[in-house]
């Protein structure tokens, strides 16, 4: 694999992944009307008083929150930058913010701790620090009953429930040589918990393998024409081997049908994920 991939790739995930509290901008939900809670679904033991961030799948019932849904220690789960999705988990990213019924809410990331006075207005909740007046978060709750946290257009989305990890998709042991046969294309790129199209790091990469051979093509946003090697291919207890530009990269398959080539060194691992063309 190119050196300028890894490099590129380290580089997006560094700026994506500096997550600052500093200064967010809350993401308003709209305010539905409450009538509901004077009608026939309050008899039904609905509380008295709360506010509607969506409803359940008969189109009817109300999801509510009350304050009371708020005392609680909610765990930072994942972390939104334009169309990347990052578990939390898989980053090592911890985060949390427990409101506590005295107006005082705790907010703890990377070993620090700092203490907040919360006020909540319908989905939407205040947190001012108590040590700097001028350090303000603002929460919105989504029908999700997530708080979601907006700062320099990343969001933060936080849970009730501790985070956990990414499940990983297997790997077909001792894959047929056969198996590997077809035209594949690079779709997604995997690292850290984060994955984002290929397209956003300006790369275009494919593999037409069969008959022995692999047809590698490679192009980035700054090469005005793509670079197309054949390669004989080879094949260790069902990964399939090829030494591309003087690097060896290994292709496993996986069992959700995807070829993927695992690069990288200790300190940091990159998936490149593949589909086959029909």
């Amino acid at each position: 694999m190119r050196k300028w991939m890894i490099l590129a790739l380290a580089g997006l995930l560094m700026l994506l992944s500096a997550v600052s509290f500093a200064e967010p901008t809350a993401t308003p939900m709209p305010q539905l009307p409450l009538d509901y809670l004077n009608g026939v679904l309050a008899q039904g033991g609905l509380p008295d008083s709360g506010f509607i961030v969506g409803y359940k799948e008969d189109g009817v019932t109300p999801i509510v929150i009350t304050t009371e849904t708020i005392y609680d220690t909610w765990y930072l789960q994942r972390v939104l930058a334009g169309s990347l999705s990052m578990n939390a988990a898989d980053m090592g990213i911890a985060a949390t913010a427990t409101f506590r019924g005295d107006g005082t809410m705790v907010l703890e990331s990377d070993g620090e701790r700092e203490t907040y006075t919360w006020t909540q207005d319908a989905l939407n909740i205040t947190a001012i620090s108590v040590s700097d007046a001028e350090d303000v978060l603002n929460f919105t709750f989504n029908e999700n009953i997530e708080l979601v946290l907006e700062s320099d257009d990343v969001q933060m989305i936080f849970f009730n429930e501790e985070p956990t990890p990414s499940e990983k998709v297997e790997t077909v042991e001792n894959a047929d040589a056969s198996a590997f046969d077809g035209t594949w294309t690079l779709t997604t790129v995997s690292m850290m918990g984060a994955e984002f199209p290929s397209s956003q790091i300006g790369m275009e990469y494919s593999l037409v393998i069969g008959n022995g051979e692999a047809q590698v093509t490679i192009k980035s946003e700054d090469e005005d024409e793509a670079t197309t090697i054949i390669l004989p291919t080879e094949f260790q207890d069902g990964t399939l081997v090829l030494n591309i530009e003087d690097e060896t990269n290994t292709f496993t398959l996986r069992e959700d049908g995807k070829l993927v080539s695992t690069q990288g060194d200790s300190t940091l691992t990159i998936d490149f994920i593949f589909e086959r063309e029909e």
